[in-house]
């Protein structure tokens, strides 16, 4: 389950606005005057777990989105935004990412940014979001999978696996998780949280389903 947390926004967001760094100040606003400073690499990946996943899903409902006439707000809780510092803000500024961005006194960030910067931030998340997809095909985690395919919104998957109909391939279930994180980041990114999330697992040799699952069944 290598790869599972770098599916939550802590990974997709953290590539697309913000690399890991020092602890983030309280209470400030950063603008486009202030002088920006290199942004640093992340260097280490987060610990992965089936429970880590499903933490993931369950903070992300925590990110706001306000869509208003012109601008974006979005707020990335605490745990997100714990190593944004605000030379890092700057430099997101600087680089046209966002119009404004503040560091709150309670550690989450909150940025603003125009829907034209909103819908470059989505298709930066969706791109690394698909890129990790297609790196759990035939990986140590997963070696059944031999295809992933999603719709452009992250809330429907076609899965393709050489577990057969009939039988369990007990990673094949743990990846569901995994693309119900998906869209449930995606989805509360872009303002407009999906009521479910639907996945088929089919045999890649017979097109036959192996299995079917929905997010909102999913815990009950």
């Amino acid at each position: 389950m290598k790869r599972m947390v770098a599916l939550t926004a802590a990974a997709a967001l953290a590539v697309c606005l913000a690399a890991c760094g020092s602890a983030p100040g309280t209470g400030t606003a950063v603008t486009p005057t202030e002088a920006p400073a290199p942004t640093a690499e992340p260097t280490a990946e987060p610990d992965s777990s089936l429970q880590d996943a499903a933490d993931a899903i369950s903070t992300a409902e925590q990110i706001e989105v306000e869509d208003g006439l012109f601008d974006v707000a979005l707020t990335l809780p605490a745990d997100y935004a714990s190593d944004i510092t605000a030379e890092e803000i700057a430099q997101q500024v600087a680089d046209g990412k966002v119009h404004t961005g503040t560091l709150n006194d309670d550690g989450s960030v909150t940025y603003t940014m125009s829907k034209a910067q909103h819908a470059a931030l989505l298709e930066s998340v969706a791109a690394e979001l698909r890129s990790t997809l297609d790196d759990m095909i035939g990986s140590t985690d997963y070696p059944n999978l031999t295809g992933i395919e999603t719709n452009d919104d992250f809330t429907d998957f076609t899965v393709y696996t050489t577990t057969q109909p009939g039988a369990v391939g007990l990673s094949d279930e743990m990846s569901v998780l995994v693309y119900y994180t998906c869209g449930k980041m995606y989805g509360i990114v872009s303002g407009q949280e999906p009521d479910n999330i639907h996945v088929d697992i089919l045999n890649a040799e017979s097109g036959e389903l192996v299995s079917a699952h929905d997010s909102k069944d999913f815990n009950q």
